[in-house]
Parts: C-alpha cells; structure tokens; sequence
C-alpha cells in the first residue's frame, strides 16, 4: 500500500504521481482533488492505471467518459434524489427550502426548487439564512409566518440542528431533510446533534450520523 497526499496543487500532485509511478501501482483510491487530477492524467506511465475518485462530480470530468477515472453521481444527481423525496413524502404540505448562501447551498437549493416548480410543486418560502450561527431566531419565526410543515435545508448538518433548535423553542414541529452535506461528522467538541426525525438524502453507507435517518 503507497499512501500519497495530491496537496490539492498541481506541484505536489505531479511529486504524488512521480510516488505512484515509482511503486508501480495498479490502481489508486482516494479523494482526489480537482487540481490534482490533471497532474495525474499527465504522468504517462499512470495512462492505463485505473483511479478512483470518491468526490468529483462536475461535468468537466464526469461527461468525459475516460476509462481511467471513475467519479461519484454526476452534479444533478442530488438534487434529483432531493425532489423526488419531496414529491413523494410531502404531497399536499406546504413546505419551503433554505440555503446556507455558499456556492453549494446556493447552488443545490436553486437546482432543487427549478426541478420541484417544473414538476408542478412550488416552495411557499424560500430563504437564505447566514451558517455558523448559534440560533437560527429570525429563520424559524419567518418559516412559522408562512405556515409551512415541512423544511429542506441545504447546508450541513451543525446548522440543520441550530435551526431545529430554534423551532423547537417556539414549539414548532416540521419534518426537516438535509442533502448529503448533513451527514458529515460535526465539528470537534461540537454540543450539537442531529435533531430527532431528521431526514437525510445521501448515499447508502453502513452506520448513519447519530441518528439521521438516510433515504
């Protein structure tokens, strides 16, 4: 076993490849970079070693249909799995997204609400609330104004539970689902947990974050 860090630069993902080359493997695991994959595609001697990558997911990489990489879903693929949840558990409910404001959140939320309005069902609110925060006061009073029942959030999972946190001191009880980025382990030393019910859409995996259920 050769364990190799790609730095996520392309300077030392071509000293990665020059390790990998050297020890002649035959095949690469790992969490590779975006940076750091064209490093590796240019090490000639690496061309006919198969390489699997857990994360990248843009087009860039995923349409090219290269037969020495291998990538996780493409880029729409959450979102897809997140409206047809929806569609499914909350027919009839008024429901609303909110998003973290980061290019992902932001990105996955107006993916999923494009998707949601195409197929006939329209959030009743839509928000963007600020991450890392300790409570979440003005988003639960705003989500309680417009009477929804139901909540998806696309932010991880620390803000999920701070927003769970201040419904729950106004007594409010939506059914709340998070994208993948609510399975991450939370931070160290973190006093938060997931909240009970939550509702997660992500790859299957052998043991859930603490409690969130994954669908």
């Amino acid at each position: 076993l050769t364990v190799v860090d790609d730095g996520c630069s392309e300077e030392k993902a071509t000293a990665a490849a020059t390790l990998l080359e050297q020890a002649a493997v035959t095949s690469v695991l790992g969490l590779l970079c975006f940076e750091s994959t064209f490093a590796l595609r240019e090490n000639a001697s690496l061309a006919q070693v198969p390489f699997v990558s857990l994360t990248i997911r843009l087009p860039e990489f995923t349409g090219r249909g290269e037969s020495n990489f291998r990538f996780g879903s493409g880029p729409e693929a959450e979102a897809d799995a997140i409206v047809a949840k929806i569609l499914e558990r909350w027919e009839g409910k008024p429901f609303a997204i909110a998003d973290d404001g980061t290019v992902y959140g932001r990105t996955l939320a107006q993916s999923v609400r494009t998707k949601l309005e195409l197929a006939g069902r329209a959030p009743q609110l839509t928000e963007t609330y600020r991450p890392t925060q300790n409570v979440q006061t003005g988003l639960a009073r705003r989500l309680l104004n417009a009477s929804v029942e139901a909540l998806f959030v696309a932010g991880d999972g620390e803000d999920v539970a701070v927003i769970a946190n201040s419904l729950a001191q106004r007594d409010a009880a939506l059914e709340l689902l998070a994208g993948e980025a609510a399975l991450a382990p939370f931070l160290p030393g973190s006093e938060l947990v997931p909240p009970v019910g939550l509702l997660s859409v992500g790859p299957p995996r052998p043991e859930t974050n603490r409690g969130t259920q994954i669908i």
